[in-house]
């Protein structure tokens, strides 16, 4: 019916069209509704059936029911798939879910790597067969045959519709009951079934039904004829070895199918995650009929129970991103992979720098945690060479470190330093900073204290506006930087007159929380001899932009032209491990230590020293500045293009991979558009990217992607940016 109204609108616009051919309006969802109709013309007549009984609440399929109901009857009778049970000491129940470790520690080996990880594995469980469990959802189904795409973006097919029992090649399988070869087929593709056999069967008691047994022997291609009878108990076919069975480690693939549609021998074995209940109900558990218990079959995460239980133990002031919060599972390089196996491209989290879970990352952690893990009262090599290296990086006299465990210890560690050596406590501070979660840094950070809940600035913290080209107090790019860096020196002179002088001027290098601002031309430079000639110093805060994520430069100050007193560095340069550094010169190290000691219990541990290493490694092997510089330029002139088409975009600004893209109502007033922001943030995550607002108005899409974001992840970006922007809502003005 839906066909057939389709194809009614279709005529009938194209015949007003004929008769009328200047008007545009009469073809403007012709095109839209030729696509659907091809679409939909490739969907069985009773899968959309299975589809519309599931939209009603009822069960999918209408006789699995009665299925079910006999197959629990004759549960005893089944034959075993391997001629002997399953549910034995010899049998362990593989995780191969999207967040198992097994998983993220077998993809991306060689097949004899992960046949020996998965011997290795069965040894330690003295077992000798492994089952892969019914509806587990699997992220290694990440290839292009895995994919589908929809109004909503891509969706992987990661739903597993059967049950995997894993033994060596060769071993011989049997019918667990009495069929008909109904078909048999090798499908030779690169991850598909390789040889595949489907039974037919027709209990006298019972509903018809299939089973299908994928990655065999070639053997069974001449020895099995469609047609021919198997009794239950009898041999069928050998499991085929990884040159013949698709590409994978030896095993077989079992499923039940109530409805086998319109496939020939190529029966889907994993369904899509929005689809999954529809499959389940034509593909039901096999496990009972295979002998296994309910531990063969995954058990999916309640969204909603999952965040009860984080409610009641996590306090409040805890967020979350995202209307309907996302269940994070694993990361791996620039994406994150939710529970059911789909994966995210994260534009957002700056924190896994050279990618999430690299693997270089995770061994240099393992192998050092296996040797010692103690603090710097005990001279040890691997703290002093990563010290050496890590203050290597830096332009002279900044010579010297303190390494600490986050970005907020190493903010409050220079606030110290600069209060003992100068002997005074007044800050100079941007107007939306924000430089940590410690009380000192709450102090310092007008993000948070002039927030919701804050108190304020207490008395010793002076704020400078926003250097904010583009909205604020000064707009000029040929001045604005003099005339802000007059504003620090306004409020050095203040201090002079009331008989003080400046502790420090912290500033981060590039201003995130702010809405992701490049600082104006010579700002920092004529700021730094501002706060120099009154006798405080000048930090430079690279928590969030530093470690070549400017791509011109390694240290995002060095844009400026300037050499700080201290920098501070946060857990970037560990890739998430609690690792962070103050970098200073020998001369304020001198009159820091002034009899009172400074002791960190686990900043400067060899565990995450090992890890900033490693960090390093990967940096310099993999050419990451280098693509933060290429990547994040184009993509910059591409943003810049786009301002051109949507009017809704009004700033595109950054270096690098730390970009913003600022989104207005109107170009002239520039009045900030947070709905639009919202809106779009939200559309990009159902299509599987991951973005956030920020700035004073919630209005700046901020892009601070691991480094190892690449040009086609850039040119994915942009098509589904382009195709949310194009979007109804998008063109017009929301409104709470």
């Amino acid at each position: 019916m839906i066909l057939m109204r389709l194809c009614l609108s279709l005529t009938i616009g194209a015949f007003q069209q004929q008769n009328d051919p200047k008007n545009e309006y009469l073809g403007i969802s012709q095109q839209h509704a030729c696509e659907l109709l091809e679409r939909l013309h490739e969907v069985n007549p009773r899968f959309a059936y299975y589809l519309f009984r599931d939209a009603c609440n009822m069960e999918a399929f209408p006789s699995l029911p009665e299925f079910s109901k006999w197959q629990k009857k004759v549960a005893g009778s089944f034959h075993f798939l391997l001629g002997e049970p399953l549910n034995t000491e010899k049998t362990t129940v593989l995780d191969l879910s999207a967040g198992s470790s097994f998983s993220a520690k077998s993809e991306g080996m060689s097949l004899e790597a992960q046949q020996e990880f998965l011997d290795t594995y069965l040894r330690e469980k003295n077992a000798e067969i492994g089952v892969g469990k019914y509806l587990e959802a699997r992220s290694f189904y990440a290839a292009d045959e895995f994919v589908n795409d929809s109004l909503d973006g891509h969706e992987k097919r990661t739903i597993h519709l059967g049950i995997d029992i894993c033994v060596p090649a060769g071993t011989v399988i049997y019918a667990p009951i009495k069929g008909v070869v109904h078909q048999i087929q090798d499908n030779k593709s690169e991850l598909d079934y390789g040889p595949t056999v489907i039974l037919k069967h027709q209990p006298e008691d019972g509903p018809v039904f299939y089973t299908l047994y994928g990655h065999l022997s070639r053997e069974c291609l001449k020895q099995l004829k469609t047609g021919q009878i198997v009794s239950g108990g009898t041999a069928l076919a050998k499991i085929g070895d990884s040159n013949e069975n698709g590409g994978w480690l030896p095993h077989v693939h079992f499923q039940i199918i109530l409805d086998l549609f319109d496939y020939d021998g190529n029966y889907p074995g994993v369904a899509l995650p929005s689809r999954k209940k529809v499959w389940c109900s034509i593909c039901p558990d096999p496990g009972m009929m295979l002998g296994l218990g309910s531990e063969s079959t995954a058990e999916e995460i309640d969204s909603g129970q999952l965040l009860n239980r984080r409610r009641n133990v996590f306090g409040q002031s805890l967020s979350l991103s995202y209307q309907e919060p996302l269940i994070i599972v694993r990361g791996q390089g620039q994406s994150l992979i939710d529970s059911k196996g789909q994966f995210y491209l994260d534009c957002v989290n700056n924190v896994a720098h050279v990618g999430h879970s690299h693997p270089d990352i995770a061994k240099a952690q393992s192998n050092q945690a296996y040797v010692l893990n103690t603090n710097t009262r005990y001279l040890n090599p691997v703290n002093i060479e990563y010290a050496e290296r890590l203050c290597g990086l830096f332009p002279e006299p900044l010579n010297t470190c303190f390494l600490v465990c986050s970005g907020s210890e190493a903010n409050e560690l220079a606030l110290r330093i600069a209060g003992t050596v100068n002997g005074q406590k007044d800050m100079i501070v941007l107007e939306e900073a924000y430089h940590g979660n410690t009380k000192a840094n709450i102090d310092i950070s007008p993000y948070k204290h002039n927030g919701p809940g804050g108190t304020g600035p207490p008395e010793w913290v002076h704020q400078i506006p926003m250097p904010y080209l583009y909205r604020g107090l000064y707009r000029d790019p040929a001045t604005a930087g003099k005339l802000y860096a007059d504003e620090v020196l306004k409020i050095c002179e203040k201090l002079f007159g009331q008989g003080k002088k400046p502790a420090a001027f912290i500033c981060e290098s590039m201003l995130g929380c702010g809405g992701h601002v490049p600082l104006p031309d010579g700002f920092l430079k004529q700021s730094y001899q501002h706060v120099r000639q009154y006798g405080g110093l000048c930090i430079a805060d690279e928590v969030q932009v530093g470690f070549g994520r400017a791509g011109k430069h390694f240290w995002s100050f060095e844009l400026q032209d300037v050499v700080p007193d201290i920098v501070t560095l946060g857990k970037p340069i560990g890739n998430g491990h609690p690792l962070g550094a103050v970098i200073t010169t020998q001369k304020i190290a001198k009159e820091f230590a002034n009899g009172m000691e400074y002791f960190n219990t686990f900043g400067g541990n060899q565990v995450s020293c090992s890890v900033g290493m490693a960090v390093l490694d990967i940096m310099e092997n993999e050419g990451l500045q280098q693509n933060a510089l290429e990547t994040g330029s184009w993509l910059k002139e591409k943003l810049e293009m786009l301002k051109n088409v949507f009017p809704l975009i009004g700033d595109v600004r950054g270096e690098g991979l730390f970009l913003g893209v600022e989104l207005v109502l109107d170009p002239e007033t520039r009045e900030p558009a947070p709905l639009q922001a919202d809106y779009l943030v939200e559309r990009l995550k159902s299509r599987k990217i991951l973005l956030s607002t920020e700035g004073p108005g919630h209005n700046v899409l901020k892009f601070k992607p691991p480094m190892v974001f690449n040009h086609s992840d850039a040119q994915h970006l942009l098509v589904e940016l382009q195709q949310v922007l194009r979007e109804s809502p998008m063109q017009k003005n929301l409104k709470a």
